[in-house]
């Protein structure tokens, strides 16, 4: 009997769909997600949990899945900046302590501590965001970083509304009405202690997750990354943080000195990157927890170079000028042992010993000469180098 076919034969990979004239049929692929390893099968079967594959795919491949791993290089790069922010707080604590009796440390001694107290809570949590995420996790993170750098900005507020205090000395009566809000700690307190609501708020309420999403950019990649819950209370936290930024700055732009300088710079750092890394953050969601830990970065260095950094110079520049300044000047030394070196004030005159039984000048006498007074011809030395000792010349008879 002869075998008669109207339609190909359909390869793993694709599906059979019978049509309405009798033994004809289409080959179609696999949709995503489905697989099909024999020839002319009917249904693609789906892929098993934990497994995927293309469309037209003759077997299913398991999830990668992608995070920000510690080998990777952008957080050896992380690694290796937090170390060194890390670092410079701890040289910056020391160098304060150590110098705590000097005018520019004694009055801010405690705020910068706790400034650098802060700084340090916000590298800690960069660190979380290296390593495979889970819910504890992208919960400190955002914490760590929301408390360590509102403390921050709020000591650097205390000292921008120090500086407008002085600009307002003109009006008394203003002033003394001021003064009455000049509570330094119980302004940190009470701003950090906002933020703390609106984390726990945020926590409890929505709270951060772990969540995997298919990468758009690479193939059978899952993107294990931590949501943000509410992006109410994401935005809440940086925008309390930003409105912090904007007052420090306005109230030092309005009493505008050398030391508002650090204040004004160092918030426009912060508000600058994060304006560049706001759209990045919410069109790139692969991008998220990078474009995060930069403008974290970027945050906690600025203010790191700005306030504690021109301290540094000073302190050590100070430092090397006293060590100059109390040691003693020497005008009288002996050059060696055939000579004696005296300084004038138009010079430096050296007169070598010819002889000690012949010529010898003691060491009690002052050498205040003036090369005015001194007479010795070139012809007088000269002859005073040719002349050799007694014990060369010879014996008169």
């Amino acid at each position: 009997v002869p075998l008669s076919r109207c339609s190909v034969t359909c390869l793993p990979g694709t599906e059979k769909n019978i049509s309405n004239i009798s033994c004809c049929y289409s080959c179609t692929k696999c949709s995503e997600g489905y697989y099909s390893n024999e020839t002319d099968q009917l249904p693609c079967k789906p892929c098993p949990e934990g497994f995927w594959s293309l469309p037209g795919s003759k077997e299913c491949q398991k999830w990668k899945i992608w995070f920000l791993d510690w080998s990777a290089a952008y957080s050896i790069v992380v690694m290796i900046g937090t170390v060194i922010g890390a670092l410079l707080l701890v040289f910056s604590v020391i160098l304060y302590i150590l110098h705590r009796e000097k005018p520019i440390i004694k009055e801010i001694l405690v705020i910068s501590c706790l400034m650098k107290f802060g700084l340090m809570v916000s590298f800690g949590g960069v660190i979380l965001f290296l390593g495979s995420p889970n819910i504890h996790l992208c919960r400190a993170q955002q914490t760590m970083y929301g408390l360590g750098f509102t403390l921050c900005v709020s000591c650097i507020l205390v000292k921008a509304v120090h500086t407008f205090l002085a600009y307002m000395a003109f009006n008394p009566d203003r002033l003394r009405m001021l003064r009455r809000l000049d509570k330094p700690f119980v302004i940190i307190g009470i701003l950090t202690a906002i933020q703390a609501l609106i984390c726990i708020f945020w926590m409890v309420f929505d709270p951060v997750n772990v969540e995997e999403q298919q990468s758009k950019t690479q193939l059978l990649t899952l993107n294990r990354l931590c949501s943000q819950g509410s992006m109410y209370g994401f935005g809440a936290m940086h925008v309390y943080i930003a409105l912090l930024a904007v007052l420090c700055f306005g109230l030092a732009f309005k009493g505008r000195d050398d030391e508002t300088d650090p204040i004004v710079f160092s918030m426009l750092i912060h508000l600058f990157a994060w304006l560049c890394f706001i759209p990045v953050f919410i069109t790139q969601y692969e991008s998220r927890p990078i474009v995060q830990i930069s403008g974290i970065m970027v945050s906690n260095y600025g203010v790191i170079f700005c306030h504690f950094a021109p301290k540094w110079f000073k302190i050590l520049s100070e430092k090397s000028e006293t060590l100059k300044a109390i040691k003693p000047p020497v005008d009288t030394h002996t050059d060696d042992d055939s000579g004696v070196l005296c300084r004038t004030p138009t010079g430096t005159l050296s007169i070598r010993t010819i002889s000690q039984t012949r010529f010898s000048i003691a060491e009690s006498e002052p050498c205040n000469w003036d090369i005015s007074s001194l007479h010795l011809s070139e012809v007088t030395t000269a002859s005073f180098r040719r002349r050799r000792p007694r014990s060369q010349r010879p014996r008169s008879l």
